[in-house]
């Protein structure tokens, strides 16, 4: 009687135990399924933004056109309207727009000096990562581990723009890149990107509203160290204001700046407000 008891009660301890194992992988499954689903809802966001905003500058493009063929009308006009006019009025034109033109040249030429004083910041000291502290108006162009980024801020569109190519032999994984701006500020990481051999990428981060006089910035590529899948900026970062927490999603969240800054350019373009 004893040893059924026994035996009954190592075949109830065995159907518990496979019970909690086979429990612990349907969770485990569960949890893989969601973290795929996860990453692909993300993706279907990135394609919307990248469609809206390839549609946004084509309509920047019309409304370029649209403008052009205005003011064109306007100098036609201008132009048959000075026709009419004496002689002498046209010879005072051309001497006023003369004045013009000089007085821009004189412009230019204090804006040249300022420009070059702007440049003059460019490395001067370094950043917590070890990168040279650019200027606003400066071009970062440097190579890190096998990739070459070109980059610099566009104040037109309030963005960091460049390209990274890859100059090894090997594809470079997870390749993204970040902006350190003086006020604190991080911008990014991008969408991390798998760079072939020879392949170029372009990147973009969005600025709109920062106040900063320099700024810096590298290429990451694989797990680098405190830069690894969700340790962006984890380590010593600044307050980002209402960046989201969730490192997977601050491309997506850089995506949309970029978004909504092109479309503020648009309503400006048509001389709307708001």
């Amino acid at each position: 009687m004893k040893k059924l008891t026994a035996i009954t009660a190592l075949i109830v301890l065995s159907v518990a135990v496979v019970g909690i194992t086979a429990g612990t992988q349907e969770v485990r499954a569960e949890n893989d399924n969601a973290v795929s689903t996860r990453a692909g809802d993300i993706e279907i966001l990135h394609e919307l933004i990248r469609e809206s905003r390839s549609d946004l500058k084509t309509l920047q493009v019309l409304a370029n056109s649209v403008e052009k063929k205005r003011n064109r009308g306007s100098r036609e006009r201008g132009e048959s309207h000075e026709g009419r006019e004496g002689r002498g009025e046209h010879a005072e034109g051309r001497e006023g727009r003369r004045e013009h033109a000089e007085g821009r040249e004189r412009g230019e030429g204090h804006e040249g000096r300022e420009g070059r004083e702007g440049r003059g910041e460019s490395g001067e000291g370094g950043d917590e990562e070890g990168g040279t502290r650019m200027g606003i108006d400066a071009t970062w162009d440097n190579t890190r581990n096998g990739a070459h980024m070109v980059i610099a801020y566009d104040a037109s569109s309030q963005s960091f723009k460049g390209v990274v190519e890859n100059t090894t032999q090997k594809t470079l994984e997870d390749v993204r890149v970040e902006v350190h701006l003086s006020n604190g500020t991080e911008l990014g990481p991008t969408k991390r990107t798998d760079l072939e051999p020879g392949h170029k990428i372009d990147v973009e981060l969005s600025a709109a509203g920062e106040r900063f006089s320099w700024w810096t910035t590298h290429p990451e590529s694989g797990s680098e160290e405190g830069h690894g899948p969700g340790h962006e900026g984890s380590e010593g970062e600044a307050d980002s204001g209402n960046r989201p927490t969730d490192p997977e999603l601050r491309p997506l969240y850089n995506e949309l700046m970029l978004l909504r800054n092109e479309i503020k350019n648009i309503r400006k373009s048509f001389g709307l407000r708001g």
